[in-house]
């Protein structure tokens, strides 16, 4: 079956590679630049088209011109031009010139605008309406740009454009963890298939400084945020200039991941030099106190921040060379407020308590609140401490760009990035409020590109990008609230708090983990190569291109840890553990390489008609151990019998790269009508999208040979014996972590059709249907025990699937009198059978053999049927009242944003691993009828809850919920009947609001008055 299937697939890449190679073979190659152009064709009075006919595209602000001619069938072409304001001048010997202004290119804009020349003088010169036009009439993908306006004046919480990409119909934020760290997902597709660009290379370089694994940027599956998870880091604000985001169906030379393609534009100088400074102020005096601090009598925890900075851009060399710097600082104080439990005094210090654990119980804070009391009035030894305290962060973030016009011809520029930035958190977790974990992240980014113009219809664009990304964290303890930290920690020879990690943790206790010692320093390194060709042949504009990417990450954990269990402060004072948990880790630095190449053909079959069409080639080839553990591969995986499963010979690859994947990709777009203040545009699209099957490559981390080993011993005393305390061995019977190995790449069939219609000069609406069907997607099976050799397995397939549908509506305002604005709504709904490709910390996405592949289908986490959100930005008219008034109002601009969700899906499922036929699982409960399955009423938060009040159905039983049978070990004997994410939880309003005034000082400075209100109602 395999040799069949071997077969097929390298005679397709053959046919596929010969087609590429047919359109590639005397052109160079290429990727996904930011840049538009502008296309058209050029008539004389009669209607025929003229033949030689010269452009020139004129930048507004850098002066810098590029100039095409009409070729044989009266077409031309201005490819790569770098987006901005610019004006159309069209010449030619018989006819007068025309010079069309005023033209607005946004980011990766294909704009079509034709012309009629009248007869006449070349030297009369007629002047034509200004403007670009409002559609785009011959891109099918469905795709939002965000404009430097909105990017300048929405209120953006944390100065992070997270905000405007929510804007975007089709998009939901989704709660990042560390196993997979996505923050949002786009037309059903997984948080971790969405790909960054800034200038035209992958920014998709993001890694998590976290101690259990380092997250799935690891493989490059995730954007670089800061340590707040902020993208001032990748792009400060200041620094953008627009971005825009393709959700579905875009043409070949975007791919990798089939998620959102979100590609960012940074500024450039221009002729005139300019500069800006800014510092956006927050501070605890303009809040009240929190209502907990203020029951409890706590000081008002503090609040400040100074987000500051400016920019400087202009000329070097008139109409030539352009510089552009930035800085942002950031200098944050985040207040919070903990209700916990600590160690009462009886505990610390009585007759009962151990020598040895007193140390451990010094090191939480000191009890300022009551006794907790057991059900029959008697202390437990744990007592309330309540505290209000705030968290430090920060951030600097330089950028600095250089463009230059080398020749008429060629075009250059150069972009370095540094953002350092680190967060520290008390009490994150369950951790003791004397527990302080900091983060560090830095990105640093150097970028470079060429375009170049070999004649009027063929154009070149090159980009390499070099980029390194680290990530670390670790644990300590100070003295808040009286706390005694730790003097040392009890780790068997030779590890120290510099590689070790320690965690005595109470289960009995709120905040009941007391650790310390070393996280990660993890890094991530890439190297981009792009480069992108632009043929106009007739009436087809060609494009051809390879994306070359190397990622060389190393994961550097703790080699050892050690984490004591108590189940209560007795047991906790008698030195009695339920359990201990100790764990091994090993290092590595891999190389991940992607290619893609595409060749891709924009027809315009009649002035109305526009056909896209082309092939996208992609390789995800097998990870390569450079240092440490490597990667292993396994033989006779078989899901539904492992008893054969065992290891392959040394040295062979995790998988099988899989050769196969070649993507076609259709779209169309008919103009039904040309009416500039009336145009109606139909397109539809239909497309193959593959993501990484590295993708979960770090989740292999946290489970089993080569990367771990963990043992757990039960019962016992503290502190341990060497014995006990005795690092287990990282061999293959302690567990192995592998990938199928002959895994595939997962793939998602996307398709779409909308009708985008003008509404007058200066507004749009647009109505899509969005489908998708997700296939041979990533999921982890956890097995106990698969045979006699290996005590666990965690084995990553292609064994989930999912389904999108949606009605996407969007209205559109370009910046007119004052008023702009963008409003998306979105009816869908996504199921699948895993939201994500790892299982640890969400098992619920486990694929469990022996209950086939459907037993978890059902709405996506991340599946939200209504959502609208909209920002608009005005600028208030003046009134005629007179000079004083006048000096009072004038100047005002009023922001807002609004985003409506309905609920999120909630999942019921015990919080206990079971075993379910030898595979790890979730076990949901089984309905019982005739019980509602919420409560409502005043007494509850938003006036709903989930109904868990006990019943007499059953042990265990709680509300409308009940287990399913079990087995004499407790495990359950089938998973129970109620769907996986079956219930709802609330649906949430966010409106957010922003006011300023510009004050002129004199020309051409000006002081801006801005104040910025978030979450106003609620």
């Amino acid at each position: 079956m395999f040799r069949a299937r071997w077969r097929i697939d390298m005679r397709f890449t053959r046919i596929a590679l010969s087609f590429v190679c047919l359109l590639l073979c005397a052109l160079p190659v290429s990727g996904q630049s930011p840049d538009g152009n502008i296309n058209g064709l050029v008539l004389d009075p009669s209607g025929r088209v003229i033949v030689a006919a010269e452009i020139v595209a004129v930048n507004d602000v850098t002066g810098v011109k590029h100039t095409a001619r009409t070729n044989d069938e009266g077409i031309y072409l201005l490819p790569n031009l770098p987006p901005g304001p610019y004006r159309l001048q069209v010449s030619k010997v018989g006819f007068k010139t025309l010079i069309k202004p005023d033209i607005i290119l946004n980011v990766q804009d294909a704009l079509s605008i034709n012309f009629t020349l009248p007869i006449g003088a070349l030297l009369e010169t007629v002047t034509v309406e200004g403007g670009a036009p409002l559609i785009d009439t011959e891109n099918a993908a469905v795709s939002t740009v965000v404009d430097r306006n909105f990017v300048e004046n929405l209120p953006m919480n944390g100065r992070s454009f997270q905000t405007l990409i929510e804007l975007t119909p089709g998009v939901v934020v989704a709660a990042p963890s560390i196993y997979d760290g996505g923050q949002f997902s786009v037309d059903g597709q997984r948080t971790t298939s969405n790909y960054w660009m800034v200038d035209g290379v992958s920014a998709n370089i993001g890694i998590a400084g976290s101690a259990a694994i380092p997250g799935s940027g690891f493989s490059g599956s995730l954007g670089s945020f800061s340590a707040l998870g902020g993208t001032n880091s990748l792009v400060s604000v200041d620094a953008l200039q627009e971005f825009r985001i393709a959700t579905s169906t875009y043409a070949p030379e975007f791919g990798r991941t089939p998620g959102g393609q979100i590609s960012i534009l940074t500024r450039s100088g221009t002729n005139r030099l300019h500069g800006t400074a800014f510092d956006y102020l927050r501070n605890d005096l303009f809040d009240a106190n929190d209502w907990f601090a203020d029951n409890q009598g706590l000081a008002k925890p503090e609040e400040r921040q100074n987000d500051f900075g400016g920019t400087v851009g202009g000329p070097i060399v008139k109409d030539r060379t352009f510089f552009f710097f930035s800085y942002e600082g950031l200098r944050l104080r985040l207040p919070r407020v903990a209700a916990t439990t600590v160690p009462d005094l009886n505990a610390r210090q009585g007759l009962s308590t151990a020598l040895a654990v007193r140390p451990y119980l010094n090191a939480f804070p000191v009890a300022n609140g009551p006794e907790v009391l057991d059900a029959n009035a008697a202390p437990t030894g744990a007592a309330q401490f309540n505290a209000s305290f705030s968290n430090a962060a920060s951030l600097d973030a330089y950028s600095i760009r250089i463009d230059h016009k080398l020749r008429k011809t060629v075009n250059l520029f150069a972009r370095y990035n540094y953002s350092p930035s680190s967060f520290v958190e008390r009490g994150f977790s369950s951790r003791a409020l004397s527990v302080v974990e900091p983060i560090h992240s830095t990105t640093q980014t150097a970028t470079a590109g060429a375009t170049w113009m070999f004649a009027s219809s063929l154009a070149n664009d090159f980009r390499f990008n070099y980029s390194r990304t680290s990530a670390s964290s670790h644990d300590y303890q100070d003295d808040f609230g009286g706390a005694v930290p730790l003097s040392s920690l009890p780790l068997p020879s030779p590890f120290t708090r510099q590689d070790g990690y320690f965690d005595l943790f109470i289960a009995s206790l709120e905040h009941g983990s007391l650790s310390m010692g070393q996280g990660s320093n993890n890094l991530q390194r890439q190297i981009n190569l792009v480069d992108n060709v632009s043929l106009q042949k007739r009436s087809h504009a060609l494009r051809f291109g390879i994306d070359f990417r190397r990622l060389s990450p190393a994961y550097r954990p703790y080699r050892y840890s050690q984490e004591p269990f108590f189940f209560d402060m007795p047991s906790t004072q008698a030195g009695s553990l339920g359990f201990s948990f100790l764990e091994s880790r090993s290092g590595t630095t891999t190389l991940f390489r992607n290619l893609g190449l595409f060749a891709q053909d924009t027809w315009r079959i009649t002035p109305r008609l526009t056909l896209t069409y082309g092939l996208r080639w992609d390789v995800d080839f097998a990870p390569v151990s450079l240092e440490g553990a490597r990667f292993v591969a396994v033989n006779g995986l078989n899901l539904g019998d492992l008893s054969n499963l065992a290891l392959a010979a040394p040295g062979t690859p995790p998988f099988r790269t899989p050769y196969g994947s070649v993507a076609p990709r259709f779209g169309v777009a008919y103009q039904l009508s040309e009416s500039q203040s009336w145009q109606t545009v139909l397109r539809g699209g239909f497309g193959v999208f593959y993501d990484l099957a590295t993708s979960e490559a770090s989740n292999l981390f946290f489970a089993g040979y080569p990367f771990e080993a963990a043992g757990f011993n039960f019962g016992g005393t503290f502190p341990l014996s060497s014995a006990a305390a005795a690092p287990p061995a990282i061999v293959p019977a302690s567990g192995i972590s592998a990938f199928d190995p002959q895994i595939e790449l997962p793939y998602t069939l996307e398709w779409n059709a909308a009708l985008e219609q003008a509404l007058g000069a200066q507004q749009t609406i647009s109505m899509s249907y969005i489908g998708s069907a997700g296939r041979r997607l990533l999921q982890s099976t956890l097995v106990s025990q698969p045979n006699p050799d290996f005590a666990t397995a965690l084995l990553v397939g292609n064994t989930a699937t999912s389904d999108y549908h949606a009605l996407q509506i969007q209205f559109q305002r370009r910046l007119s009198r004052g008023l702009q604005a963008l409003a998306s709504y979105t009816w869908s709904h996504s199921t699948d059978s895993a939201s994500a490709g790892s299982a640890y910390g969400r098992t619920a996405n486990a694929f469990v053999p022996a209950l086939g592949r459907n037993a978890s289908r059902g709405p996506s986490d991340f599946d939200l049927r209504h959502a609208f959100s909209a920002g608009v930005t005005y600028d208030l008219p003046v009134p005629n009242a007179g000079d004083v008034a006048n000096a009072v109002l004038r100047g005002w601009s009023l922001q807002a944003v609004v985003q409506a969700r309905s609920a999120a899906p909630v999942d019921i499922f015990d919080g206990y691993l079971f075993q379910l036929n030898g595979s790890r699982a979730d076990i949901r409960p089984d309905l019982v009828p005739g019980i509602p399955l919420y409560l409502y009423g005043r007494e509850f938060p938003g006036g709903k809850a989930i109904n868990g009040t006990p019943n007499l159905a059953g042990p265990g039983c709680a509300g409308p919920f009940c287990p399913p049978p079990t087995d004499v070990s407790g495990n359950p004997l089938r998973q129970g009947n109620l769907g996986r994410n079956a219930l709802r939880g609330f649906g949430a309003t966010q409106w957010d609001f922003a006011v300023h005034r510009d004050f002129a000082i004199r020309e051409p400075v000006k002081l801006q008055f801005r104040a910025d209100a978030f979450n106003v109602f609620n």
